[in-house]
């Protein structure tokens, strides 16, 4: 996945946001602050849940989440949207019904003008792998769940 670039302008209103989290000023958040800040907006969430968030974006383990780290955290959300984005596009393409699902055949047929690269059996074991609630049907949540592996 592309790394996400962001313009100057989402810079700086994510470093108004960085400094609001950053409560004595020292160039990081700590999992205290993160968590005065949530509560100080009605936003509720346990220590257990903030550190684990700091333990998953804290690059360099030392318990704080420094403005790299938390452009970092940024840039990885917008990665994630794009994705979900094109790959609502391309359920769009191949749901040729309209009705929410992709059948099989819908899936055969929008990948027909790949047969040089991937074969009906392929895309049928493909497509039965992603039909997690074993409907005949893949929805936008499985094919995301898909398109998230690939």
């Amino acid at each position: 996945m592309e790394t996400y670039k962001l313009s100057d302008q989402q810079i700086e209103a994510l470093q108004k946001a960085f400094d609001e989290f950053d409560v004595n000023n020292d160039g990081t958040i700590t999992p205290k602050e993160i968590l005065g800040i949530l509560k100080s907006h009605d936003l509720y969430k346990t220590q257990d849940d903030i550190s684990e968030f700091v333990t998953k974006y804290d690059m360099d383990g030392d318990q704080k989440i420094t403005f790299e780290e938390y452009l970092t955290i940024f840039k990885k959300q917008m990665q994630w949207k794009e994705l979900k984005d094109n790959a609502f596009d391309l359920f769009c393409e191949f749901d040729e019904n309209g009705d929410g699902n992709i059948t099989a055949k819908e899936a055969a047929k929008a990948l027909a003008k790949w047969k040089d690269v991937i074969n009906e059996e392929r895309v049928l074991r493909i497509f039965d792998e992603s039909d997690i609630s074993r409907d005949g049907k893949v929805d936008f949540d499985e094919f995301y769940r898909l398109a998230k592996r690939l």
